[in-house]
Formats: C-alpha cells, sequence, structure tokens
C-alpha cells in the first residue's frame, strides 16, 4: 500500500489523548493491546484516534519512529522518547514548567495552567476511569 506522505513530516500531533487511551506497548505490532475481549471490543466501536494514528503512521512511514527519536521529528504527545506515557487513568505527561519538571498524571496537567485562564473543571475533555469502566460495562457488546 503506498504512504500518502510523499516527504518526511516535520510535526506530529495529536490532541486526542484521554484517560481512556490505554498503556502501549510499543515494541508490540498490537502495541500490547491484550486486554479483555469487552474492552477491545469498546475499544474498537469508541475508537482511539492517538493510538490509531500513532499505528499507520508507523507502519506507513519507514522514517517515522528515527525521526522522532532523533528529534528531526517534532511529536505531541511524545510517546516514542517516553515523554508521554500512556496508561489509562495512570497517563503521565512530562511538563517542564517552573512548579513541576517532570511526568504528571494526565488528569492533574490543567492545575499547571489555572493562574493562565479560563481552565474550569466544566472544560475538563476526559472522562475518570470510573465513569469509562461504567460505559464499557453498560455496552451492549
Amino acid at each position: 500500500m503506498p504512504s500518502l506522505f510523499k516527504k518526511p513530516i516535520h510535526y506530529w500531533v495529536s490532541e486526542t489523548i484521554s484517560l481512556n487511551t490505554p498503556k502501549m506497548d510499543l515494541r508490540k505490532s498490537d502495541f500490547g493491546l491484550t486486554a479483555g475481549q469487552r474492552r477491545l471490543r469498546w475499544l474498537e466501536r469508541e475508537g482511539d484516534p492517538f493510538v490509531e494514528a500513532l499505528r499507520v503512521s508507523m507502519d506507513e512511514l519507514p522514517l517515522f519512529t528515527p525521526y522522532v527519536r532523533k528529534g528531526a521529528t517534532a511529536m505531541f504527545p511524545d510517546v516514542l522518547n517516553g515523554f508521554y506515557r500512556p496508561d489509562a487513568g495512570r497517563s503521565t505527561l512530562a511538563l517542564i514548567t517552573s512548579t513541576n519538571p517532570g511526568h504528571v498524571i494526565l488528569e492533574r496537567t490543567a492545575a499547571e495552567f489555572e493562574a493562565y485562564g479560563d481552565f474550569g473543571l466544566q472544560d475538563k475533555r476526559w472522562e475518570s476511569p470510573e465513569d469509562v469502566e461504567k460505559q464499557i460495562m453498560a455496552s451492549d457488546l
């Protein structure tokens, strides 16, 4: 299958990370997503654009992974260099800020920026792990 990209990409950005993004093992072709079948069917149905976009990028762009690792392609969030560690409710994102120079639990990243604007909790873009589990169990899969 020919790649959609004719030139190397310089920036790869995904805004779809959330507490639904599962833990991944990038050494495995299926990213190690061997959770229970009910959870896998739910993820497929609900979709996880971050996981799917990463899979397509790695499959269709042979230089994608080495370019990101050496900094020739900027990636956000950068799972390939370990700056983003997806793991559902335990996901972390590396932030270099004046108050916290390291990995922060994803749900707490907004706290670093609350003083800079109107980032009320009602605008939160993620759900709690408990809410996700309730959706999975309530689904008709």
